[in-house]
Formats: C-alpha cells, sequence, structure tokens
C-alpha cells in the first residue's frame, strides 16, 4: 500500500549504513545501496511535492487545470492520508474525480477512525451526485457513529441529503445534532434558515440570515439567495436585488447547489418590470422546487411591476431572530424535495487546508 512507500528505502538506507561500519565489504556496495535508497525517497516524496503545489495554487486561486493535475499528479504518486483526503476533496468539486473516489475507499474502509469518517464524508460526494442517495447516506451515518459525530460537515452533508430525498423530519435531526456542535457554521446557519423558510417563516429566516452576513461572508451563494427569497416575499426589490448581486460574487462549483447563470437570470427578472412578478409567482408556487436549486421557467407578464406591493407589513430585520431552534417543535413535511449538494462543504476545505 502506499501508506508503506518509504519503508523499502529506509530499509536500504539502514543496510548502507551498517555495512559502512564493516571494514570486510567493499566501500562501493554500501555507496550503490546508499544511493539506491535515496532515489527511493526522493521517488516517493513526489507526492509532497505536487501537493504543496497543488494547495499553495488552490489557495492563490490559481489556474484550477494546472492545480487539478498537481492535485492528480500528488494521488498518483502517494502522500499521506490526511492530504489525500484534502486532495480528493477539491478534485471531487471540480471534476467528480474517479481517481479521488478510488483513492477515498481505501481510508474509508481503514482502521484510523478519524481519517475513515473524514474520508467517508468526502466519498459520499463522490455518491450523492452519481445518483446512489442511499450509499452517499450510508457513508455519513457510519461516519457519525464514530469520529465524524464530532465533525459539523457530516452534518452538513446529511441536511443536503435528507432534504434531498424527501426526509424533512431527519434533516432538522441532523440540523439539530449540526448546530450542538457548531453552532457557528454559515453552511449549518443557511439551513436554519431553510427551515424557517419551509414552515412559512420567513420573518425568522431573514432575521436569520441578516445576523448570518453581518457576522460572516459565505463563499457560497445560498445565503444570498434564500435572503432575496425573503426580501421578494415581502416585497422588497431593490434589497432582493443586492442579495443577488452579492449572490453572483460567490465562488460557483459543480457542486453548488445554483449556478452562475441561474443567479444571473434571477438577477435579471428582478431588474426587468416585464418579468419580476411571474418569476416571483413562479418561485413562491414551488418554494421547496426553488430552495433546492430548481430555477423555475416563466414567461413575461402582459404588464409591466414598476413597484412591488409591500406585503405582510413589510419586512423589520434589524431585530435579530428570537426563535430558538433547538426549542422549536418539530414539524412533518410529506412535500417531495429534489436538491443538488450545497456548496457549504467549502468549509471542510479550508479548514484542512
Amino acid at each position: 500500500m502506499k501508506r508503506y512507500r518509504n519503508i523499502p528505502g529506509i530499509v536500504l538506507l539502514v543496510i548502507a549504513m551498517i555495512l559502512m561500519t564493516n571494514e570486510q565489504i567493499p566501500a562501493w556496495i554500501s555507496l550503490v545501496i546508499l544511493a539506491v535508497a535515496a532515489v527511493l525517497l526522493i521517488i516517493n516524496a513526489r507526492g509532497n511535492v505536487y501537493f504543496s503545489k497543488a494547495v499553495k495554487l488552490f489557495q492563490s486561486n490559481g489556474d484550477p487545470e494546472k492545480t487539478k493535475a498537481y492535485f492528480e499528479k500528488a494521488l498518483d504518486a502517494g502522500i499521506p492520508d490526511q492530504y489525500m483526503i484534502i486532495a480528493a476533496s477539491v478534485l471531487l468539486r471540480s471534476s467528480m474525480s474517479v481517481k479521488a473516489k478510488d483513492a477515498l475507499e481505501p481510508i474509508a474502509a481503514g482502521s484510523n477512525e478519524k481519517r475513515a469518517a473524514e474520508a467517508k464524508t468526502v466519498l459520499s460526494i463522490y455518491y450523492w451526485f452519481s445518483k446512489d442517495p442511499e450509499k452517499a447516506i450510508a457513508l455519513c451515518e457510519s461516519a457519525k457513529e464514530g469520529e465524524g459525530r464530532k465533525d459539523r460537515n457530516v452534518y452538513v452533508n446529511l441536511c443536503t441529503y435528507y432534504l434531498g430525498t424527501g426526509d424533512v423530519k431527519k434533516f432538522r435531526e441532523n440540523l439539530k445534532e449540526g448546530l450542538a456542535i457548531d453552532p457557528d457554521s454559515p453552511a449549518l446557519a443557511d439551513f436554519r434558515a431553510v427551515s424557517y423558510i419551509l414552515e412559512g417563516n420567513y420573518k425568522a429566516a431573514g432575521s436569520l440570515l441578516t445576523d448570518l452576513l453581518e457576522k460572516a461572508t459565505p463563499a457560497f451563494a445560498d445565503p444570498y439567495i434564500h435572503l432575496a427569497m425573503v426580501y421578494l416575499y415581502y416585497g422588497e426589490r431593490e434589497k432582493a436585488q443586492d442579495a443577488l448581486s452579492k449572490a453572483r460574487e460567490t465562488v460557483f462549483h459543480i457542486t453548488s447547489i445554483y449556478s452562475r447563470d441561474d443567479v444571473t437570470r434571477l438577477g435579471a427578472a428582478v431588474d426587468d418590470d416585464w418579468q419580476i412578478m411571474p418569476a416571483v409567482n413562479a418561485i413562491f408556487s414551488d418554494t421547496l422546487s426553488f430552495i433546492n436549486g430548481k430555477v423555475p421557467e416563466w414567461e413575461k407578464a402582459d404588464e409591466p411591476c414598476h413597484e412591488m406591493e409591500k406585503t405582510h407589513n413589510g419586512l423589520e430585520l434589524e431585530e435579530p431572530a428570537s426563535i430558538s431552534y433547538e426549542d422549536e417543535e418539530e414539524k412533518e413535511d410529506s412535500d417531495d424535495v429534489s436538491t443538488e449538494l450545497s456548496e457549504s462543504d467549502e468549509e471542510w476545505i479550508r479548514r484542512h487546508s
């Protein structure tokens, strides 16, 4: 296995050092063994060199193709498990790499519980996007039975998967567990706002999201889009425009629930007097689908809307949300939900890089 790749070089190095102390053995033999040992160790160190270059490019937003190539070379050459998980995580977000999946499988099945839990969490992304939600959920549930119970990313993934399969009760259970571990996670805070939206509690969702965005700048678009939903619900057109503009400035990957094109189309509709009301009506006629990344189609209106009607007495967001989700009664929701993987797992990459 790759984790033992340095053993032959180290063994030869020890042998060479021992032979050098034996005057009866020609010195050239020791030197040859020493040279072979050095070559083996240098070759096996290539993985760490490739990984270091890839991480520098990733953190500096360098050439994505070059970053991907260096991570793939690092996997091929062999690197420690913790680096393998980081490399695989980045590769899955850029291309759903089979090579990344193959690198994670043995770590997920290994005896190191901490690394296995991390590998299972990242590996679940591959199976989710391979249309195998049962496998994705099983991996995260297995991770949660061990060291993964301490990792917020397990709960972020499970919230995504259960919401995507329509199991809102399980979604809320994992949301509570995740918030108990990391109440400051932007991803989990956004999911909490989603839970409020699913209940029709736009006031609490809006207060929570504005509070979140005052304290943090998430690298994913979801919180801004959900806040735009809240503003549109209350007829606050200009504020919705501003939220969508900020959403366009975030990072988009193949694992993003919304694409940059989606956000651009939404922003154009909110700006257009002929589109805004048809778009709003389409969004709120199927809120669950929109929350989960399914941006609806709409036609232009017969008449323009120059100013949206301020509904529900307007939205007062200056007061932070005082509702505690943990004290809130759970509600069953039988509606089907369709979603894609949330961008929120970027937190994992930043923390481990």
